[in-house]
C-alpha cells in the first residue's frame, strides 16, 4: 500500500530523503571537537540546503559567530546547543519576531 504512495508521490519521497540526509549530517557535525573554519562552512552549507533560505541561514551563522566568541565556546556540542537554541526562538517567535521578520525574495 505505501509503495502505491510513493509512486504517486515522487517528489514527496525525494524531499524525505534530502530533508533525512541534512539532518543526518548536521548531527554527525557536531560529534568533532573543536568548532574550526571547516565546522563553519559545512554548517552553513547544511543550513541552506535545510530549505530554510539563504538569508535566514546566514542570519543564524551570524549570531552563532557572535554567540561563540561571546561565550567563549570552543566545544562542537556547546555550539550544537546554541544552533537548537537560535532555532527554537526563529520558530518560536512572535509576529514581530522569528520568521515573520525575515521577507522572502
Amino acid at each position: 500500500m505505501f509503495d502505491r504512495f510513493k509512486r504517486l508521490n515522487p517528489f514527496r519521497e525525494s524531499l524525505r530523503k534530502t530533508r533525512e540526509g541534512v539532518f543526518s549530517r548536521v548531527t554527525n557535525l557536531f560529534t568533532q571537537q573543536v568548532i574550526d573554519d571547516a565546522l563553519w562552512e559545512e554548517l552553513e552549507e547544511l543550513l541552506i540546503r535545510s530549505d530554510i533560505g539563504v538569508d535566514i541561514s546566514l542570519d543564524i551563522i551570524q549570531k552563532l559567530q557572535l554567540r561563540v566568541e561571546r561565550e567563549h565556546l570552543t566545544e562542537a556540542k556547546e555550539l550544537e546547543g546554541a544552533l537548537r537554541d537560535e532555532l527554537l526562538e526563529l520558530l518560536g517567535g512572535t509576529e514581530t519576531q522569528g520568521l515573520a521578520k525575515h521577507e522572502p525574495m
